[in-house]
């Protein structure tokens, strides 16, 4: 069966794996990444996902999503979706470009990825039409965009270029998986200026506190120690936040600066700190904001990253999971760091 899959993390490996050996230029497809090493993908893989959002893109681009196609547990095929068309591509490669792997090609899987796609695409494109555009010397690829539908408008000594009516988006949703199964499906995001208030309400809600233990009350936030985290939030060059946001609702934040905590080792190192509401815990929001976060540290050439975690906290497990290592421990904490350099 095959399924369309945003780009991320959790399958980063085999991600990393077909887009290395994806060849750099074929039939008018690009890729970026062929032959990319692994310790350089990370940062790859950040900007693909930050794309989607518009951030940081160079001059000339617009916001597009990356998506692998899968056949069961192996990605088998690429589509870019660019969100809108700019002047460039109303004349060159339209909304739609895609790639599937040669042994995959005449069974059938290209028109299938392909009508997939065009229902994702339908929800976020407003355009009555798609566009794509096909080399001359590609008659299979012009096959595929037929048989969803596409038309040629017109053509030049090489290229056809190729409109395709947009579909009505059918129910149930299109085979889009979710980047792992037991991963909650959130908006990560990073958290507005205007936002930074909230820090004080997940600054508590990160306070471990045992089975049968009263919590403490609100006010130990007010603790020095405590509000090293969140006083003065943003005008640190340091300080970065990313939120998940479920249903209109922030539900998670994790954020770093360069600070005097009880998980510091070094100036220059990035500090963190995470927080989910109780009732959205175990769903894989945590490890989701964590791993968007080091993705984030790694493109911003930090070398590495710390924090601390009470000895029964069940997050220790998730911390190791996403990179982090101990390098040290009091009575009560671990102190762990992670080394961006080798964070998968």
């Amino acid at each position: 069966m095959l399924t369309i899959r945003e780009a991320n993390f959790e399958d980063i490996e085999k991600e990393w794996l077909m887009l290395r050996d994806m060849p750099l230029d074929e039939n008018g497809c690009i890729n970026s990444y062929h032959g990319v090493k692994r310790q350089d993908f990370d940062k790859a893989l950040f900007s693909m996902i930050e794309s989607k959002q518009g951030i940081n893109l160079p001059e000339g681009f617009v916001p597009d999503t990356t998506l692998f196609v899968w056949m069961d547990d192996k990605p088998i095929g690429l589509f870019k979706v660019r969100h809108y068309l700019n002047d460039s591509l109303r004349t060159g490669s339209g909304h739609i470009g895609y790639w599937i792997a040669p042994q995959y090609r005449d069974r059938g899987y290209a028109t299938e990825a392909l009508g997939l796609v065009l229902q994702y695409a339908a929800k976020i494109i407003d355009e009555d039409e798609f566009y794509l555009r096909v080399d001359k010397t590609n008659p299979a690829s012009l096959r595929v965009m037929e048989k969803n539908g596409g038309h040629i408008v017109s053509e030049d000594a090489k290229k056809y270029y190729v409109r395709i009516p947009k579909p009505e988006i059918t129910e149930p949703e299109p085979a889009v998986s979710p980047a792992a199964p037991q991963q909650a499906e959130v908006h990560i995001r990073a958290m507005a200026p205007e936002e930074y208030p909230l820090l004080n309400d997940f600054l508590y809600e990160a306070i471990f506190i045992p089975e049968g233990v009263e919590p403490p009350p609100r006010e130990i936030i007010n603790d020095p120690a405590l509000q090293v985290y969140v006083k003065d939030f943003g005008t640190k060059p340091d300080d970065g936040c990313l939120v998940a946001e479920q249903d209109g609702k922030i539900v998670g934040a994790v954020w770093v600066r360069d600070m005097p905590d009880y998980g510091h080792i070094r100036d220059g190192e990035p500090s963190f700190a995470i927080a989910v509401l109780k009732e959205y815990r175990s769903r894989g929001i945590g490890t989701q904001l964590m791993q968007r976060m080091l993705g984030r540290l790694t493109a911003r050439e930090y070398a590495n990253a710390s924090l601390a975690v009470q000895k029964a906290n069940y997050a220790v497990r998730m911390y190791k999971n996403v990179g982090f290592v101990v390098v040290g421990e009091n009575d009560q904490e671990f102190i762990m760091e992670a080394d961006l350099g080798q964070v998968k």
